[in-house]
């Protein structure tokens, strides 16, 4: 092979890997696309239901559902499991009063309104899972029949306390004087 033919082979191997990169950049945004337009979609459902008087535009749903919807859509980008888990976690805490509330309502509501709730979470979940390669291990590995023995064997052991344990270490330190507040 002469030094032409390996320079044209380099060349071509090269232009290759360009046009591969560039073509796997543009999957990539055309799948966050997707994504965003699926939570407009979501979006545009939960205002319908405002608009057609399903819901209050005041109710807890409709709050706490437009402004996750919002917030993801900008966000879309950087929608990975991490950060779902970190708004799940801010969001929990600020619901935390309000959660019983929300579960009332949305057991009150029009079963359109309840189909909403559960597409709502098949899209986030469907999100989470095309985002994060670490969520569809786990979610295959907990299919897995030894990862299942394995829990088994280590809940045998209770290697893990249980939370009534945990209350009565929490109430023996507590009247001791170990950690009173």
């Amino acid at each position: 092979m002469t030094s032409a033919q390996k320079l044209l082979l380099f060349l071509q191997a090269t232009m290759s890997l360009i046009i591969l990169g560039y073509v796997s950049y543009q999957l990539i945004k055309a799948r966050q696309e997707n994504h965003k337009y699926k939570l407009y979609a979501l979006r545009d459902r939960l205002l319908f239901l405002m608009a057609t008087k399903e819901l209050d535009e005041d109710s807890l749903i409709f709050q706490t559902f437009y402004n996750t919807l919002v917030g993801s859509i900008k966000e879309i980008k950087d929608l990975s499991l991490w950060n779902i888990a970190k708004a799940s976690v801010a969001a929990r805490s600020a619901l935390q009063e309000k959660r019983e509330r929300l579960g009332i309502e949305i057991d009150a509501s029009s079963p359109e309104v309840k189909k909403f709730v559960m597409d709502f979470y098949h899209t986030m979940m469907e999100i989470a899972v095309a985002n994060s390669p670490l969520l569809v291990l786990f979610i295959k590995l907990a299919s897995h029949k030894a990862v299942s023995q394995v829990g088994r064997y280590i809940t045998k052991f209770q290697i893990f306390i249980r939370e009534r344990q945990q209350y009565e270490a929490y109430r023996y330190f507590e009247n001791r004087g170990g950690f009173a507040t």
